[in-house]
């Protein structure tokens, strides 16, 4: 993530998942360090939020990226009026209003508690969801945005 991307306009954008162990915590950070603009407010919250599992921010740690210091924070302590684009984790699209924008993507919800490996399925995760902030990045800094 080596550019900056500047804002067509002031573009609030929360990330959704589950338990805001993994999910949404890595996705904010990504998009905090993807983004760097003043103008591009990122947050994080889950719809049962939980403390941030320390090997996602292993995960993170190797590319650069401190998400230790998130807070744990549910959906319904937002004011989610406030929010210009919701993003879903591995959830069900949240219900928002006409203005703003609402994205789902089908993201491998993490187990903690598998046989499989957690550190390289987080890696997995944290690759996916770079690719598609991104994008999202593209969609952000377009001048035709409505």
């Amino acid at each position: 993530m080596d550019r900056a991307f500047r804002p067509a306009a002031k573009i609030n954008l929360l990330f959704v998942c589950r338990a805001h162990t993994a999910l949404a915590p890595m996705a904010a950070g990504l998009a905090r360090a993807a983004y760097g603009h003043p103008d591009i407010c990122v947050e994080s919250a889950g719809l049962t939020p939980g403390t941030v599992d320390p090997r996602a921010i292993a995960a993170m740690a190797e590319i650069d990226i401190d998400i230790s210091q998130t807070a744990s924070t549910s959906v319904r302590d937002l004011k989610l009026e406030t929010v210009e684009i919701v993003v879903s984790l591995g959830v069900h699209k949240l219900g928002v209003n006409r203005s703003q924008m609402a994205l789902s993507w089908d993201v491998p919800e993490f187990e903690p508690a598998t046989d499989r490996p957690a550190l390289p399925a987080l890696r997995e995760i944290r690759d996916g969801l770079a690719t598609r902030i991104r994008a999202l990045g593209a969609i952000l800094t377009s001048a035709g945005r409505a």
